[in-house]
């Protein structure tokens, strides 16, 4: 159904990725290049024809029917989901009268977070502009596009939570100054509140206190931020478990090429840990990283007969791989002619995975209009 209309659509994603990545090896201006990418991606979304059966077409509705909602029934509205920022969100942009304008500007949004991550460790650790166009094409070669601007949620909150630890593991940006983006993420959706806990228990047990004063400090602080948590958050947390229920105890949802997809991009990610093991030990910030990805990666195998989950967090680990994979390609760089296999494998298995992506993914259902 809509051969033509798709194959158009995917040829545009995967040629409009090649020139970026040949722009990207060709200019001093990598910042400005993602942002113009980031522009163009959220123009791809504004002209995305979401099929009836496609979660976005159910956004719409709700997005209508929500932002003519007296505001009287919408703040009550508000006070009894568990989601009130997704709520909000599509009331102001459904207010527009525009309703396109929601997956553009949730792809610009998303794409903003995560090409944030890949042009600030590009420049940490001064990998060269071809290395920067792998760590381009292995993100977006995963071919989640769709699930971005058709989804709307749980991409963006994921992409929340993975900047806002990127700026404070990596670039030791205070916590408190990126609470506001936590409690959005928090509040978009049920996988925001396991990023949101997956963030509070990594610095539960990665950071080490160096005085008795630090620790007893550290532990008032997590006993303070647990308490208030189930004072406030409880709402939230037991939508997020009978969310988890419910995936577990049905079949539901299931794409075998996107199961194989996320496997591949979880393989890549282990050998690239297993290769670089001992350059990554010689970085502080990373290692903690490398830390959390090696258990996350154990918990989303455990649950890897449940394709909702193990799919959406598989994403959630690859944009936190992006930092650690900056530096180990800064590395490989150092050394081109022993890392000669790995690199090409980090060439190779990422434009299949775009292919397969293409063909059989998520990535193959775009297709878009012209008005």
């Amino acid at each position: 159904m809509y051969l033509i209309e798709r194959l158009l659509g995917v040829m545009l994603y995967a040629v409009t990725l090649l020139c970026v990545m040949y722009y990207i090896c060709h200019t001093k201006k990598i910042g400005k290049t993602l942002s113009v990418y980031a522009l163009i991606l959220a123009i791809m979304a504004f002209f995305y024809k979401p099929a009836e059966t496609a979660d976005l077409y159910r956004i719409y509705e709700a997005m209508d029917y929500f932002s003519h909602m007296p505001w009287e029934i919408f703040y009550k509205e508000l006070l009894s989901t568990p989601t009130p920022a997704y709520l909000v969100y599509v009331r102001l942009i459904g207010k527009i009268g525009i309703k396109e304008f929601l997956p553009a500007i949730t792809a610009f949004l998303y794409y903003t977070n995560v090409f944030y991550i890949i042009k600030r460790s590009a420049i940490k650790y001064k990998v060269s502009n071809k290395g920067t166009a792998l760590v381009v094409l292995f993100l977006m070669s995963f071919g989640q596009f769709v699930q971005v601007i058709s989804g709307i949620r749980s991409m963006l909150a994921f992409s929340i939570v993975a900047r806002c630890m990127y700026e404070e593991r990596i670039e030791n940006k205070k916590m408190i100054f990126n609470i506001w983006k936590y409690i959005i993420a928090f509040l978009l959706h049920p996988v925001g509140v396991v990023a949101c806990m997956i963030r509070l228990l990594y610095e539960v047990f990665y950071y080490k206190a160096k005085t008795y004063i630090q620790l007893i400090a550290k532990i008032m602080v997590i006993i303070g931020i647990v308490t208030l948590g189930i004072k406030t958050g409880m709402p939230y947390i037991e939508n997020m478990l009978k969310a988890a229920s419910g995936y577990m105890s049905s079949d539901g949802y299931s794409y075998i090429w996107e199961y194989l997809l996320a496997i591949i991009v979880l393989v890549l990610i282990i050998y690239s840990l297993y290769i670089f093991r001992k350059s990554l030990k010689k970085c502080k910030e990373i290692q903690l990283l490398v830390k959390l990805i090696k258990l996350l990666i154990f918990v989303v195998c455990i649950l890897i007969f449940e394709y909702s989950t193990f799919q959406r967090f598989t994403v959630f680990i690859s944009m936190l791989f992006l930092p650690i994979y900056t530096y180990i390609l800064s590395n490989a760089e150092e050394n081109i002619l022993k890392n000669e296999q790995y690199i090409k494998i980090m060439i190779y298995v990422p434009i299949m995975i775009l292919v397969l992506a293409c063909l059989r993914g998520n990535l193959s259902a775009y297709k878009f209009f012209i008005l």
